[in-house]
């Protein structure tokens, strides 16, 4: 693998980590409803959160190590979306699951850009257990994946927006050649 993909595979590893550790806020805040994780959905969120801090947590402090302020600067914009996305009081509890679950979805959205590659096994581990989640999701709770607004958005359109906003947070530039005059 060239240097330009490897570059290109960390952004969207480091993307997809911010995104998961900004879903797992939501699900701090979905476990004060306590009517959304219960039954298969407590056993697949358990076992998320025990991959996020086993797997992922090494992975952000080691990230956060490197770039203190950028990364906590991203990941503050990128927590800041929730404030943009359904503001509706009355269904906070609502708002917070269908956010958890846009993100799960945004975060492997990130991991299927990257090249394949057997070496690094944390796209595999966030992957497997992450659509564990998303798949008890759509069992248990089928009105997230089937939600529309007022303005007939979906959540395939908030997972794009999403989406986008972790793109223009955190992105790949190629870096500029400088032509040597000699």
């Amino acid at each position: 693998m060239d240097k330009e993909q490897t570059e290109r595979d960390t952004i969207n590893l480091v993307r997809a980590t911010i995104k998961v550790s900004s879903a797992l806020n939501n699900l701090k805040e979905l476990v004060f409803f306590k009517k959304y994780i219960r039954f298969g959905l407590k056993k697949e969120t358990d076992a998320w959160k025990l991959m996020v801090s086993t797997h992922m947590q090494p992975l952000m402090d080691g990230i956060i190590d490197q770039e203190d302020k950028l990364i906590a600067s991203i990941y503050s914009s990128f927590d800041s979306v929730d404030e943009s996305i359904l503001t509706d009081e009355e269904n906070l509890d609502k708002r917070q699951i269908i956010l958890f679950y846009a993100k799960l979805k945004s975060a492997i959205n990130d991991l299927s850009y990257m090249s394949s590659s057997d070496l690094n096994i944390y796209p595999i581990i966030i992957n497997n257990f992450t659509d564990k989640v998303i798949k008890q999701i759509d069992k248990q709770y089928p009105f997230v994946k089937n939600i529309k607004d007022e303005e007939g958005s979906t959540i395939e359109d908030l997972i794009a927006y999403i989406d986008k906003c972790g793109f223009n947070i955190l992105k790949y530039e190629l870096p500029v050649k400088e032509n040597s005059v000699d």
